[in-house]
């Protein structure tokens, strides 16, 4: 383990030693009211974007069970387990959903402040701790209410990346308190923290960052000694390799060891499905750190705040322009944060952990280039970087002001953004109570398709406007969307299940059964596509075909209620009247209620 405080010249400053754990706690409660009220319009709205996989989850034929939820995810075991908690104490409601959400995110809020606290005594030790608290505190409320947050806290799905924030901030709190002695318990504390980073981990993998940004913290903030930084350099390859090795085991025990699904199997699915060489994905990415990440946290008007966008790919350094000067950018980020690391650590460290915790999604997993989810983790950094500017604004008014009238005039400069903060996401909750206006907005804030323009979400924001469309019984617009998501991506048999189901209720039965065929080329083996195309060949007279498409449903899925009997029926009344009957008891068996709920449909 790293020496000790004391060897290292780590310790506080007089009077920083003792971390409030009471008013960790007072504000943990204030947050989460706080949060509550600012998200309220917001917690009662549908499952949107991959949320829908918990949906259908809770639409299986059997009784849901753990297994089921750590199947969506075995390499997120934490959060899989959150879920299951959901579901356990509050069925499918996204309303109990979204309330754990606030409590994370609450909590990963205190988590921010104390690293606030622990950091400004080593960086400013000049300050007092009443300035420390307030300075904390106050970015702690600015992180809360930034509705860069509304795409962990509402988009029920990326709790995992909401977790990973809070146990790798708390992860990260553990560390810095050991390691500057405010917890004097060492080996104990250093457990805490692999233990936080651990759950991080299986969280979502994106926390991977921690050992590096734990390095950097130990170049800004403390004296190395080279035993010292060999110590170091070895917790921080030993957190690496035990993350990666707890990865490879929980893959080998749910997926197995020849799968693609594994982790790095899957990064090259990703990539594969990006059509991005690795030179463009680079180069975009340099851009989209400026054009939307940066941009959305430091201007946050309600028409930045976006959940996905389709990025302009960047082919060249100079296709589109400002792809040069963005690589300039961040070059320059990266460069001067190193030289200024000793004198300003807290604004350094910060764009640091910026840079580095909005980098593993988007080169790792290109198929997305920008997600606003993103942004939760790798604005803690930007709030370590506006507290620095807090603080020296803060020493240069004592010259001339009163503490305490400093105090309060500086509280009031610090309510303004937060009003505006919590007004902006509190606008955003209100558009994601309404599944029309959010997919709505969604593809108003698109670029014009193009040929450099990044297709996937744009496919995902057609698709799931066309689904709300199709809700409303408006389908002519449905069936229009549906085929611009086509035009996109003919791949997915999704999107051509939605377009026949659109074709089948307008009475277009021929162009249906076509799309339902289309559907089935891609995906063979999906037994509510073969249901589906069966009940439009009932209607188009078809019967022997639809029996063997009910067949084929009932062969994949033995317990799907629906094909069981309607099957049944079918057969009851083309002469097969036994083996009809036997197909209705299994369906009753499955579902008490199927006869009545499909009693009308026949």
């Amino acid at each position: 383990m790293v020496s000790s405080p004391q060897n290292a010249s780590a310790t506080l400053p007089h009077g920083h030693q003792r971390v409030p754990i009471r008013l960790s706690a007072i504000l943990l409660v204030v947050f989460a009211i706080a949060a509550s009220a600012i998200y309220y319009p917001g917690l009662k709205a549908p499952f949107v974007l991959d949320s829908i996989r918990l949906q259908i989850l809770a639409d299986i034929d059997h009784q849901v069970e753990l297994k089921d939820f750590i199947g969506l995810g075995p390499n997120r075991l934490v959060s899989m387990l959150s879920f299951y908690f959901n579901y356990a104490i509050g069925g499918m409601d996204p309303y109990y959903f979204r309330v754990f959400n606030i409590l994370a995110l609450s909590t990963t809020s205190v988590a921010v402040v104390a690293m606030l606290w622990l950091l400004i005594a080593m960086a400013d030790p000049q300050s007092s701790p009443t300035e420390r608290k307030f300075v904390a505190i106050g970015i702690g409320f600015l992180f809360l209410a930034h509705p860069v947050n509304t795409s962990v806290t509402l988009y029920v799905w990326q709790r995992q990346a909401l977790l990973a924030s809070l146990f790798y901030c708390s992860a990260f709190v553990a560390y810095l308190a050991t390691r500057t002695g405010v917890f004097r318990y060492t080996k104990t504390g250093y457990l805490i923290c692999f233990s936080l980073f651990v759950c991080a981990i299986l969280s979502k993998e994106n926390a991977v960052t921690l050992p590096l940004v734990i390095l950097i913290a130990e170049a800004g903030f403390f004296k190395q000694d080279k035993k010292s930084l060999t110590a170091l350099l070895a917790l921080i390859l030993g957190l690496a390799g035990a993350s990666l090795l707890l990865k490879a085991l929980l893959e080998w025990l749910f997926l197995g060891l020849s799968t693609s699904t594994h982790i790095f199997g899957t990064m090259e699915q990703f990539r594969s499905l990006s059509q991005l060489s690795p030179a463009e994905i680079l180069l975009t990415f340099c851009r989209v750190v400026f054009s939307h990440y940066l941009f959305m946290i430091v201007a946050p008007l309600p028409s930045n705040i976006k959940v996905l966008d389709a990025v302009v790919i960047s082919r060249s350094l100079v296709d589109p322009p400002s792809t040069l000067f963005a690589v300039l950018g961040v070059a320059m980020l990266v460069i001067g944060s190193l030289m200024f690391l000793k004198k300003r650590p807290l604004t350094a460290f910060g764009i640091l952990f910026f840079l580095i915790n909005v980098s593993p999604e988007p080169l790792l997993e290109p198929q997305f280039l920008f997600m606003g989810h993103r942004a939760n983790l790798a604005m803690v950094g930007l709030c370590l970087a506006a507290a620095d500017g807090l603080l020296v604004l803060m020493h240069w008014a004592k010259k001339f002001m009163d503490p305490v009238k400093l105090r309060t005039r500086m509280a009031v400069l610090l309510v303004l953004p937060i009003a505006w903060l919590g007004m902006v996401t509190h606008l955003r909750a209100e558009i994601w109570s309404n599944s029309l206006f959010f997919w709505r907005d969604t593809v108003r804030g698109l670029p014009p398709v193009g040929p450099n323009v990044e297709r996937p979400n744009y496919f995902i924001a057609l698709g799931s406007l066309g689904r709300e469309m199709k809700k409303l019984g408006r389908l002519n617009e449905a069936i229009d969307l549906f085929d611009r998501a086509l035009k996109i991506w003919p791949g997915s048999d999704r999107a051509w299940l939605n377009l026949a189901d659109t074709l089948a209720i307008t009475g277009r039965i021929p162009e249906a059964i076509e799309c339902y065929e289309r559907a089935l080329k891609l995906q063979p083996n999906d037994a509510a596509v073969h249901f589906n195309l069966a009940v439009t060949l009932l209607e188009a007279g078809r019967r022997t075909d639809a029996i063997k498409r009910l067949r084929r449903a009932v062969e994949i899925r033995p317990r799907f209620a629906k094909a069981l009997y309607r099957l049944g029926k079918v057969l009851s009344e083309s002469g097969e009247p036994a083996e009809g009957a036997q197909l209705i008891r299994r369906a009753v068996e499955v579902d008490p209620t199927i006869a009545r709920n499909e009693a009308g449909k026949l």
